[in-house]
């Protein structure tokens, strides 16, 4: 017998998974900062919102730097974390549902260069 996909729906912890959620296929988006400040991750077509699935982010420089990700150029960080040299974390949210507002782009904060990430991100 194969695997079969178990669907939760209306999960008070995660919200509703749906099978186009899991079998969806959105586009991996990597970079790295070159400065102190907001990187681009993902700018949405018009009219949309970007739409976090997954990230992973690294600090290969060898000092300390500060993360976060914000929708908008000043926005709120989520995820803020204080990285070690060569350190860092990955984060699936599938189900989590991380959005910006129509027309946000999505921008990784770090208080230095030398900061990598790779993300799953959609427009919806």
């Amino acid at each position: 017998m194969g695997w079969k996909r178990i669907l939760l729906e209306g999960d008070p912890v995660t919200g509703t998974v749906t099978v186009e959620d899991i079998t969806k296929t959105v586009p991996a988006l990597s970079g790295a900062t070159t400065a102190a400040g907001n990187t681009i991750v993902r700018t949405p077509a018009s009219g949309k919102a970007v739409r976090l699935k997954d990230i992973f982010i690294w600090n290969c420089s060898a000092a300390d730097r500060w993360v976060g990700l914000r929708f908008g150029w000043t926005g709120s960080l989520h995820f803020p974390a204080l990285l070690a040299s060569k350190t860092g974390f990955a984060k699936n949210i599938v189900g989590g549902n991380i959005q910006g507002a129509a027309n946000e782009t999505l921008y990784l904060y770090a208080s230095g260069d030398l900061v990598y990430f790779t993300a799953l991100a959609e427009d919806v």
